[in-house]
This record gives structure tokens, sequence and C-alpha cells, in this order.
């Protein structure tokens, strides 16, 4: 499954680093702020590479010429995209807990200064999906090994 994933996550990540990195020389300059984000887009993409293709392992279909417009179809198609978005907003929400969790400890508690902090921020962004990131990969590898390529269905 991880093996999937690579080479989409690696492609994709290279174009959008790249074009943060054109916008940021004919911009206003570096901020910290877009270094970091620029370091958490593999571990973004990762996430939703492997969330849609552990989505589509949760109920595989094969598609037959003609049948596009069958309402099955449809209803099929929307409750994907349905599982897909709570899967993403409760991903959406566990990151942003990591992230305000340390950006309030090294702000609040350990009074440091604002790049401190939200590096801080960025380091438990960073963690947080990279767990999420090894709990999709189990998860679409457990998927993985149980689809049957000659199951009809």
């Amino acid at each position: 499954f991880l093996a999937m994933l690579l080479p989409e996550t690696v492609l994709v990540s290279v174009l959008l680093i790249g074009a943060i990195a054109v916008r940021t020389l004919y911009g206003d300059g570096v901020h910290p702020a877009t270094v970091g984000i620029a370091c958490l887009i593999p571990l973004t993409v990762f996430s939703w590479v492997a969330m849609d293709n552990a989505v589509f392992l949760f109920a595989p279909v094969r598609p037959v010429p003609g049948q596009e417009g069958v309402l099955q179809n449809a209803g099929r198609g929307m409750l994907m995209l349905l599982l897909r978005l709570v899967v993403l907003g409760s991903a959406s929400l566990v990151a942003a807990a990591g992230f305000f969790a340390l950006v309030f400890l090294s702000e609040e508690i350990l009074e440091l200064g604002e790049g401190t902090t939200l590096a801080c921020g960025f380091a438990g962004l960073a963690g947080t999906l990279f767990l999420l990131d090894v709990l999709l990969v189990w998860v679409g590898g457990r998927l993985l090994a149980k689809f049957d390529v000659a199951a009809d269905r």
C-alpha cells in the first residue's frame, strides 16, 4: 500500500513546493509560516492520497460500461464522498488539536517567542499528521490485503 502511494505523493509535493518557491521568489520574501507550510506539504498530500485509496478499498467497485448514469452509481458516489469528508474532517480536527496544543503550551505556559511558538505549532501538526499517515497506511494495507481483484462487486 505504501509503495502505491509514494510516487503520487512525491510528484504532487514537488509540484506544490515548486509553486510555493516560485511565488516566494516573486513575492515579498520568505516568511517562517511559508517554510512551515512547505515542510508540511508531503505529510498532507500523503494523508489525502492514503485516505482516498483506503476509502476506495473499503468499498471497491468495478465500473460497467454504459451504466454511468444509473441511480445506484450516483448514490454510491455521494456516499463515498460523504465518507471521505467525514474522514478528512476528523483528521483535520485531530491535526489542528496537535497544532493548537503545542502553540498554547509554548505561548502561554512556557512563554516562548513568536517564532518559537510557530515552530512548536508546526512541529505538533507534523507529528499529528505523521501519526495519522501511519494509521492510514496500516488501515489501507489491511484493506489491500483483503482486496480480491477477481471478485465482482
